[in-house]
């Protein structure tokens, strides 16, 4: 299936919300003789079986095999959060991921705002949109986060990169674990 899940944001009236809409992107489709896509798309609210994450805007969403992931930021009272969540479309549930990770593991990233989100096969990488903050996230067989690793990097953080945008490629990033970072090779 080829679906666009939009989550929370801010309504025209200028409020976060929390609820969450799919976009058949096959449904309807027609291509005519030049190959242009038509048809008529309508958004459709899906109701979860769950409680949904708490009304956000500016935090990231990345689609990870079957499943979502949306994290951080900005809540109510202006106050940013740090939390990851994963939506099912299967089950039509929401789920808190790595709510509790004790002193002895890696944090998640701070609370913020306009974070980016990638995903690869078995880990997402969650960064800052200056790129001064990277995170690798690692990901179960059953599609469950289960842990953070802090990315380090080498240099100078390559030009103004503050509206930028990025991509990952199977195979892109080659990394080794060294104490409770990752560095890229």
């Amino acid at each position: 299936d080829k679906l666009l899940y939009l989550f929370g944001g801010i309504c025209k009236h200028g409020f976060a919300g929390n609820k969450l809409y799919v976009l058949d992107l096959e449904k309807d489709v027609k291509l005519d003789s030049s190959s242009v896509c038509s048809g008529q798309f309508t958004w459709r609210k899906i109701t979860t079986k769950s409680k949904s994450p708490p009304s956000l805007f500016d935090h990231t969403a990345v689609a990870y095999n079957r499943t979502m992931f949306v994290f951080g930021g900005e809540k109510q009272h202006k106050k940013t959060s740090n939390q990851l969540f994963r939506y099912s479309p299967r089950n039509l549930k929401w789920g808190k991921e790595l709510s509790e990770v004790d002193s002895f593991s890696v944090q998640p990233p701070p609370p913020g705002k306009q974070y980016k989100m990638i995903a690869s096969q078995g880990s997402m990488f969650v960064f800052s949109s200056d790129l001064s903050i990277i995170y690798r996230i690692n990901v179960s067989e059953s599609d469950h986060a289960t842990s953070w690793d802090k990315i380090s990097t080498r240099g100078s953080i390559p030009g103004n990169n503050s509206k930028g945008s990025a991509d990952l490629r199977q195979y892109a990033i080659c990394s080794h674990r060294q104490g409770n970072s990752t560095n890229i090779a």
